[in-house]
């Protein structure tokens, strides 16, 4: 079969190549310099840049990467150069009907290519300057088929960017595009979540966040909005809060963004309606109360009381956030949006779900934001910041939202009972522990003057129709009443936990324990100075004793709730710094039998002087620095202790080893154990942490009434640290004593080393 000849093929293909080339590509040039203008899109040319045949090769060549486009560009012009030149077949394959038109074919094949990428690269630069409708979805598909792992999530960021394009330009025609796509994004994060079951809170991508974010400022910024459906989505937070009746969990992240938010529109009350209407809906539907299951009367908890806590964490979170924003809407003064927020219920009866109800949830609210506050999670100034207000320790914050708060309890003599267990105005439940109580009588001593400043506040009672409550006030003193009555209560209730509360077990446990560790290792640091024979069985000796403490502390100290410091060894220390450290090295003092002063140069040669042997040691107490230094030649004799007396410094004790003193307890009897209710510890140590409000203490309690009245000493233990430490001298002994002169301190005559005698 013979095939046939190639003609014309070269001419037609350089008239199409000329065509692309000279016409084409030049106006299809200037349309991709102009991708992403149209939507001040930053990440549009971005998307066409990895469109075939618009795409980069892998490779480098010569240095650089060529898009698909531009490659076979380049090979159909190479592709010439075998027309140009005629070269001679090699041997005889002339024969071949393929090599006799190989040159042509060459021609034709990457013509071909190129005239089909063309209108490849045509298609896509038609889309991209294509109406925004068509370009949307096409994106959108594109973004449901890459991963944003593969693109960088550029699509997701286009996308965005056609939100900003449809506000700016209120491009109606591409807003249920959004809606829906936007639909499916949070949809789908929450779906991953479920299907994750670990119960951790749900944290969206962050270009989503920033996407609402920047749909919200550009709405701020535009008074006139017709895409209703994208703008209430948006600021009511519904993407965050989510869609339809299944609720879940709300992440630090979501808060933090969704604050953001609040900041952007706390001046537009028609935004703020729209917030405050889901806000509340998603409390009441999808945060309500789980009920329990099973309940165990030995543990007395549910089987699901994990859920049931975790949904109440969730509900004070949510609660505490609005609280903040209605401190926010304070500090941008919009009244008229709080008075929306006063009056908005979606049910009748109207509920108020977002608003306190009682008193009691009012004062709680306010210790939560108070300044000793040790329940919010993160410093207030970090957590809710208010834009426009620079406050860096969050004291303005504080005060802004404690003002709502205020405004929250004026409120709650506005409200009509409708239920018979609704009741306003009563006087809230208080805390049981003192240390919330404290805090609690610290708080209301502030509030009353917050609530009073917010009384006057003329502007806002009157839009809120206040005015009528505030009168009556003036009138009758019903604030000042409600108040001194509750720091009544508060006072009451303390001291009634001061008198009637019970110790706690562990704390009384600790603080023995800290006594035994504390009083045991001052004792034992002394047993280098105890002497090797026992010298208590010895008659021609001398005795100095060391004897416990006893005090008076607050009962409140042992109780569970408290957090008091060092209750467990302040007394111990005091006994080590006061008796033991004190006495015991005192008693050196006084069983030396000669003294002498010198100076710190004369040191050395005066122990000298002394001859001592292996039989010997020298006791140094209170050796300022360097000062050891002097006896580097007797540092084998050398014993270092500390005393707490201040004026015993600088000063040497040198004695036989065999005139030591022997340190010993001695244990109590009987009658004085039971006098005192010690408890007996180890090496002859006692404590007791007694109750004086009990009526079994009451002889010890009479012993203490020249300190304190009755009613104070019900609130307090009494502390009991008891010992007896012996140290015992030998009457006959030879305790030289060397004192190291100082000018700032009167020590007497100073001595000659000639005065030295030898201690043999």
């Amino acid at each position: 079969m013979t095939l046939p000849e190639i003609n014309n093929i070269v001419e037609i293909c350089i008239a199409l190549d000329i065509a692309i080339i000279g016409i084409a590509y030049p106006i299809i040039i200037d349309k991709i310099s102009n991708i992403g203008t149209k939507y001040s899109s930053d990440y549009l040319s971005e998307l066409f840049e990895d469109e075939f045949p618009q795409k980069k090769l892998g490779f480098k060549i010569f240095g650089k990467k060529y898009s698909y486009f531009i490659l076979f560009l380049y090979l159909t012009i190479i592709s010439f150069i075998p027309q140009i030149f005629k070269f001679q077949p090699l041997y005889d394959w002339d024969k071949f009907w393929l090599i006799r038109n190989s040159a042509d074919l060459l021609v034709f094949i990457f013509s071909l290519i190129l005239v089909v990428l063309f209108f490849m690269w045509l298609d896509k630069v038609s889309i991209y300057n294509h109406k925004s409708t068509r370009l949307l979805n096409y994106l959108i598909k594109k973004h449901h088929q890459i991963t944003a792992k593969e693109d960088g999530n550029y699509h997701l960021k286009t996308i965005n960017e056609f939100g900003y394009y449809a506000i700016k330009s209120q491009d109606v025609h591409i807003q249920k595009t959004l809606v829906n796509f936007y639909f499916e994004e949070f949809s789908k994060s929450k779906k991953a979540q479920k299907a994750q079951k670990d119960g951790k809170p749900l944290v969206f991508e962050s270009d989503l966040y920033q996407f609402i974010y920047n749909i919200i400022s550009e709405l701020v910024e535009n008074d006139k909005n017709k895409l209703r459906a994208l703008e209430h989505r948006a600021v009511s937070g519904v993407w965050i809060l989510g869609e339809g009746f299944s609720a879940v969990k709300i992440s630090q992240e979501s808060y933090t963004w969704l604050w953001r938010n609040l900041n952007l529109i706390a001046e537009k009350t028609d935004f703020i309606k729209m917030y405050w209407s889901r806000a509340s809906q998603h409390y009441d539907t999808k945060l309500k109360p789980i009920s329990g299951n099973n309940y165990d009367l030995e543990s007395r908890t549910f089987d699901n009381q994990d859920d049931i806590e975790n949904r109440e964490k969730e509900r004070r979170d949510f609660l505490e956030f609005n609280y903040a924003f209605g401190g926010l809407l304070m500090f941008k003064q919009n009244y008229s949006a709080i008075k929306y927020l006063f009056n908005h219920s979606s049910s009748l009866p109207p509920n108020y779900v977002l608003l306190p109800s009682s008193m009691t949830e009012i004062f709680t609210v306010l210790h939560l934001f108070s300044d000793n506050n040790y329940l919010l999670e993160n410093n207030i100034e970090f957590k809710y910041p208010f834009s426009g207000l620079d406050d860096y320790w969050g004291q303005n914050i504080r005060e802004f939202i404690n003002s709502y708060i205020a405004l929250l309890f004026i409120r709650e003599y506005s409200l009509t009972r409708i239920y018979t267990f609704q009741d306003f105005t009563s006087q809230p439940h208080l805390p049981d522990n003192n240390t919330e109580l404290n805090y609690w009588l610290k708080n209301v001593l502030l509030f009353e003057k917050t609530v009073e400043k917010v009384s006057k506040n003329g502007e806002l009672i009157e839009l809120l129709n206040y005015s009528g409550i505030i009168e009556k006030n003036n009138n009758e003193n019903i604030f000042p009443h409600f108040f001194e009555e509750l720091k009544q209560r508060i006072e009451d209730k303390i001291e009634n936990n001061e008198i009637n509360v019970d110790l706690h077990a562990p704390k009384v446990e600790k603080f023995t324990e800290q006594t035994d560790l504390i009083i045991n290792q001052a004792l034992n640091k002394y047993k280098i100075i105890d002497n090797a024979n026992d010298l208590s069985s010895e008659d021609d000796v001398t005795k100095f004793g060391v004897n416990g403490l006893h005090t008076l502390y607050p009962k409140v100290a042992f109780t569970e709730d408290d957090s008091h410091l060092d209750y467990d060894t302040f007394l111990a220390n005091s006994v080590v710094t006061n008796q033991i450290d004190y006495f015991i090295p005192n008693s050196f003092l006084t069983a030396r039998t000669k003294r002498y002063l010198f100076k710190e140069q004369e040191l050395k040669s005066a122990i000298k002087k002394l001859k001592l042997n292996d039989q010997y040691i020298i006791v140094a107490i209170n050796p300022s620095y360097g000062k050891l230094e002097l006896l580097d030649d007797y540092k084998q004799f050398v014993i270092k202790i500390h005393s707490t007396n201040n004026r015993v410094r600088d000063t040497f004790f040198i004695l036989k080893k065999s005139d030591l003193p022997t340190i010993k307890n001695i244990e109590f009897g009987d009658d004085e154990i039971a006098l005192n209710k010690l408890t007996t510890r180890g090496n002859s140590i006692y404590t007791s942490v007694l109750d004086l409000n009990l009526a079994e203490n009451d002889s010890i309690r009479e012993r203490w009434l020249d300190k304190e009245t009755e009613s104070d000493l019900r609130k307090k233990v009494v502390l009991t640290i008891a010992f007896k430490t012996v140290i015992i001298w030998k009457n006959i002994r030879n305790v030289v004593q060397i004192n190291i002169f100082s000018p700032y301190s009167e020590q007497g005559i100073l001595n000659n080393l000639n005065d030295i005698e030898p201690l043999e």
